[in-house]
Order: structure tokens, then sequence, then C-alpha cells
């Protein structure tokens, strides 16, 4: 009976100990973490671009009048829906077999026609920089327009409208190349690099089928100028990402307490929260980034020491599962886009 006595309250004095311990880390823990950091030169350096973006007047701006007017899904035969969707080595193939057909199914296309051929006379297509709270907005009507655009031009070469098609095809690809420039977040650089390919395979295409003579008249001045830095470059669209990764940690902080229940609010004032400093993470996802854009190692985890941990500890868990995975994919893609508009030299042989 003694010794249980005796073990019980050994048990209590440990339970005690332990419990101070705990407080105390947990103070130690509270005060290295009193501090947010500063601005770091990377943060400053991508607020500076973002800064340096000149918002276009909204009658300038494509991509207000698609976001009013265009940015639902085409009402398309099943037909032509097919042909756009070909696999790039069968497209040609499978166009010359539609050909026929191809006129009528256009004319009943004529309204998208006329108001893509309108998108394309605008100045300057500039989208907002994301947060996390903006409404998504449908590009894929934009792409089927493009095609169907570029299935016109093709039936003006075929009847020997030089001089219209090449100021079309001069046309598009001055638009596409021009969101190359501004486009402020990866996804949207994506979804240009794919309109220029399109329109790069669309320029192979006619090379394959018109004789060399007509082929270099109908070349636009575009397709004969490289790709210019600001046109390859990741560091605006990694700037819009780092932004938007701003958004959502100070979203997931700045959640109402009656949205929340009562553990969760209590681990956020006690476990998490004071463990998480917004402009510490926000440093880190610049460096991360700017990695990106330039091409240098995205794998922030080396700039975290084992004995920086007590540091906002948080935030370093959220930069590691917050990576840029296709960082390279993306500078691939547009040196790829490069060596496909090479090919489109008279001189060039179409690999």
């Amino acid at each position: 009976m003694i010794y249980a006595k005796n073990f019980i309250k050994g048990l209590g004095k440990l339970l005690l100990v332990l419990l101070a311990f705990a407080i105390s880390l947990y103070l130690l823990l509270w005060a290295i973490n009193l501090k947010d950091e500063a601005p770091s030169a990377e943060s400053v350096q991508l607020q500076q671009i973002l800064q340096a973006q000149v918002p276009a007047p909204e009658q300038d701006n494509s991509f207000i009048y698609y976001t009013k007017h265009l940015a639902q899904p085409l009402n398309l035969p099943d037909a032509l829906r097919t042909l756009l969707q070909c696999q790039p080595e069968q497209c040609l193939i499978e166009l010359q077999a539609a050909q026929a057909a191809l006129p009528a199914q256009l004319t009943q296309q004529q309204g998208v026609l006329n108001s893509y051929q309108k998108l394309l006379a605008f100045p300057v297509w500039q989208s907002p920089v994301l947060e996390v709270s903006t409404e998504p907005v449908a590009l894929s009507p934009l792409s089927e327009m493009q095609q169907l655009y570029l299935l016109d031009v093709w039936l003006k070469t075929q009847s020997g409208e030089l001089a219209t098609a090449k100021t079309r095809l001069q046309q598009d690809v001055s638009f596409w190349r021009k969101q190359l420039v501004t486009s402020n977040n990866p996804l949207s650089k994506l979804l240009v690099v794919a309109g220029v390919r399109r329109h790069f395979m669309f320029a192979e295409m006619l090379k394959q089928t018109l004789p060399a003579e007509q082929y270099q008249q109908l070349m636009p001045d575009l397709w004969q100028q490289p790709l210019t830095a600001d046109e390859s470059s990741l560091l605006l669209a990694m700037a819009g990402e780092w932004s938007f990764a701003n958004s959502a940690i100070a979203s997931v902080v700045q959640v109402s307490p009656e949205e929340q229940s009562l553990l969760d609010r209590w681990l956020t004032t006690l476990l998490w929260r004071p463990f998480l400093k917004l402009q510490a993470v926000s440093n880190a996802f610049a460096r991360l980034h700017l990695a990106c854009a330039e091409q240098k190692s995205a794998d922030v985890s080396e700039t975290y020491p084992w004995y920086s941990w007590p540091y906002n500890p948080i935030g370093k868990i959220l930069t590691q599962v917050s990576g840029t995975d296709s960082c390279m994919r993306q500078h691939k893609a547009l040196a790829e886009l490069e060596q496909q508009r090479q090919q489109l030299n008279p001189g060039a042989v179409v690999l």
C-alpha cells in the first residue's frame, strides 16, 4: 500500500515536471516567434514586378471583352468538335478528309469567327492577378475559337486568298505572343503556350501542303522573329503565383471565429497561429518562385537547416509541401516553342 502511494506520488511529480517542461518549451517557442521577418529582397523584387504592370483601360482589354461576352461553351456539331480534338500527328489527314464539308460547317459558326476576330483587334489581353477569391474564367472556348479561326484560314489558303490568310495569321500569332508577355500566373502561361503551339502546328501543316513560293508569300513576320526574353520568361507568372500563395495563406489566417468550432479556435490561437509568420512564409515563397523563374534549384528545404525549425515551423511545413514541380516543365515547353517556330523557316526540315 505504501509503495502504491509512493508510486502515485512520484508519478504525480513526474507529470508536474513534464507539464512544466512543456509549458516552458511552449513559452520559449512563443518568444522565438514573437516577431515576423522583414520583407526580403526577393519579396520586394516580385512585388515591384507586379506593381510595374500598368492596368490596361477596360475598352482596350480583350480579357474583359472575352469574360463578359465569350466565356461560354461553344455549341459545335460532333463532326467539327471531333476535328478540333485531333491528335497532332493525325490533324492534317483528318483536315484533308473533312475539307469538303468544312465550308458549310464554318458558315454555321460565322458568329463565333466574327467574335474571335474582334477579340484579336484589341490592343492587349490583361487578366487580374489571381487571388483565392478570384472567380475562375473558362478558357477552353477561347482555344476552340482559335481552332475554328485557323480552319477558316485554311480554307482561305486553299482558295488562293493568300493576302487575307496572311493578315489573319499575323493577327492570331500576335494575339497569343502578346499573352506570353502578359501572363501573370503559371496556369495561364501554359494555356498561352498551348495556343502558340496550336498556331505553329497549323503553320507546319501549311508548310507541308502549300508550294514553297506560296508558303513564303503567306509567312507573317512573327513566324520569322525569335521569341523575346520577355516572351520566354516566367518571371511575371511566378510573381503572380507568389501573390496567389500569399493570398491563400492569408485567407486561412483570416477565417472568422464564428466559422470555427471551439476546438478549432483553441488550436488556432494556441498551437499554430503563433508559429506561422506570414512575411517569413512570403519570403520563402519568393525565394522558391524566383529560383524557378531564374531556372535555379527550387528545393526550398535547402534553406532550412535543422536548427532553424523552432522559428516559423508551421510556415516551413507549408513551403515544403508547396513546391513548384512544374517549373522545369514550363521552361522546357517555352524552349520547345522556339524550336517549333524555327521549323517554320522555309529552309528548315519539318520534324
